[in-house]
């Protein structure tokens, strides 16, 4: 797995946070995990969490500005293909069957 070189910062309740590519390739894996009946009450990308529905809008915007940050880093392509490696990875690792999640 390439490593993983690129972070965004997003001020957070007045403190500046720092976001990896690899905190929101986390963040994908849970939302495939929830497309596939897996639900969970706290949502989180990176430190940041948030509970229930407000909190998961919060932890959504956050992953949204985090990923538009690191696409214009990277350029749509080579974000697309990071996290997706990523992914794949993680699945492999963790023995998950890729046609459960995917």
């Amino acid at each position: 797995m390439a490593k993983i070189h690129h972070k965004a910062m997003i001020d957070i309740n007045g403190k500046p946070t720092r976001f990896t590519l690899a905190d929101l390739a986390m963040y994908h894996i849970l939302r495939i995990r929830q497309s596939k009946g897996e639900f969970f009450s706290i949502q989180k990308v990176g430190k940041f969490y948030g509970e229930g529905q407000s909190g998961g809008r919060a932890v959504e915007n956050v992953a949204r500005e985090v990923e538009n940050q690191l696409i214009e880093q990277m350029g749509i392509e080579k974000y697309q293909r990071q996290v997706t490696e990523y992914i794949e990875n993680y699945i492999e690792k963790h023995n998950l069957d890729w046609k459960k999640v995917k």
